[in-house]
């Protein structure tokens, strides 16, 4: 049929039964508006949490890592009052022994071992590290395996705090 009275055009543009003037939708296809889609309002966003802050207010500390020394690390005594002549006894070296190697080796049998053998040593430096953890010996003065003379020379302890610095 051609042309009926019913108002009826050709697919080419006019209108036909069911369809809407001027080509404008229902509004429920897609990236419409209208319909009975989202409200608007306070919703959140997907992916967040309505109940928290996600922006802190300001920079957060965070408490320093720590880590407890290890107790059983110890040092026996006889490495100090026992400890080797040094190699080189010419000179200045006359006299002097091997220091023994303190490192990792927990304080109170380092402290022991120096009070065995009669050494003197300085107070400890306290030390902010966490990789060895608190009371463990990460330094020594002098250092290992080098000269050391019990009559003239005095030790000095760095001794971890266990917390980072």
């Amino acid at each position: 049929m051609v042309g009926s009275d019913r108002g009826e055009e050709s697919s080419t543009g006019g209108t036909e039964a069911g369809q809407s003037a001027g080509g404008e939708g229902t509004g429920t296809e897609p990236g419409t508006s209208a319909g009975a889609g989202d409200a608007g309002g306070d919703a959140p966003a997907v992916g967040t949490d309505a109940g928290t802050d996600t922006e802190p207010n300001g920079p957060t500390e965070r408490e320093p890592r720590y880590k407890e020394g290890d107790e059983t690390k110890t040092i026996d005594s006889t490495e100090c009052v026992n400890a080797r002549d040094y190699w080189d006894q010419e000179g200045e070296n006359e006299g002097t022994v091997t220091m023994p190697d303190f490192y990792d080796k927990h304080f109170a049998s380092v402290k022991e071992c120096i009070q065995a053998a009669g050494w003197r040593y300085t107070d400890d430096e306290k030390v902010n590290e966490v990789l060895k953890g608190e009371g463990m010996v990460v330094n020594q003065s002098p250092k290992r395996y080098e000269p050391f003379n019990p009559e003239t020379d005095e030790i000095t302890l760095h001794i971890s705090t266990g917390y980072e610095g």
